[in-house]
Formats: C-alpha cells, sequence, structure tokens
C-alpha cells in the first residue's frame, strides 16, 4: 500500500482505518463498486481518497488486486 508510506502517523492510520471500513463494506456489498469491465473481465473498483480499491467478486467473497 503506496500511501501508507507517506504522511505522517494519524494520516496513516486513518487511511488503514477506512481501507478496513471499505473492505467490510465491501463484505457485505461485493457489487457496490464501479464496473472496471473495460480493463478486465470482472474488474471493479471503490474510491478512497485519491486511490481506487481495485478488486474481483470471488465465489469467497471478495479479493482485493
Amino acid at each position: 500500500m503506496q500511501a501508507i508510506a507517506f504522511g505522517s502517523a494519524p494520516q496513516r492510520n486513518r487511511f488503514i482505518e477506512q481501507f478496513e471500513q471499505k473492505c467490510e463494506y465491501l463484505r457485505q456489498f461485493p457489487k457496490m463498486g464501479r464496473s472496471y469491465d473495460e480493463l478486465l473481465t470482472r474488474l471493479r473498483g471503490l474510491p478512497l481518497d485519491s486511490y481506487i480499491i481495485l478488486y474481483q467478486v470471488v465465489r469467497e467473497g471478495v479479493e482485493i488486486l
């Protein structure tokens, strides 16, 4: 996670907390992110600050790429 290497400790901690919260949302609602099928079949993304969490819905849940 590139963003963790930059910023102060509180900024990094907040980013990690937000990332974990988004992952929990994805676990509950795996298709909530935008489709990026034009880049890769079944690719989806969810924004986090100036980043996009890219993932695919799999049988077991969600796979973060």
